[in-house]
């Protein structure tokens, strides 16, 4: 084995490298890019089942509706769904901000797109 083979061996598998790496990298990019969309609204859906969880208990507490059996089966199910997103916390977590967390840990009832277009 001469010395020119061991370089043209060496720079093949310099140049293999580099592709796969820039590769990774692409897909590792376009792999958090996903995440970060789903994480997005994942974290929408929770702040919009809990607006919902909370209009419905104001409903329930109405005069006209209090003791409703209707009402009272779908708001135990607004609370059973909201604890379930619950369980996909560490995934929104991702992309959410400081504001939308009050000081006991709770989500403040954070404004989504649709609703503050809805306004307009």
């Amino acid at each position: 084995m001469n010395i020119n083979t061991i370089i043209i061996s060496l720079s093949v598998v310099a140049l293999v490298s580099i592709i796969l790496n820039v590769g990774l990298v692409w897909y590792t990019r376009q792999a958090i890019k996903r995440l970060v969309f789903v994480a997005g609204n994942m974290l929408d859906l929770r702040t919009m089942v809990n607006n919902f969880e909370s209009h419905l208990e104001n409903i329930y507490k109405l005069e006209n509706y209090y003791g409703d059996e209707t009402l009272k089966f779908l708001l135990d199910h607004a609370k059973d769904l909201s604890q379930q997103l619950g369980d996909y916390k560490d995934i929104y977590t991702l992309v959410e901000t400081d504001d939308d967390i009050d000081e006991e840990g709770e989500y403040d009832n954070v404004e989504t797109e649709e609703s503050s277009q809805a306004e307009t």
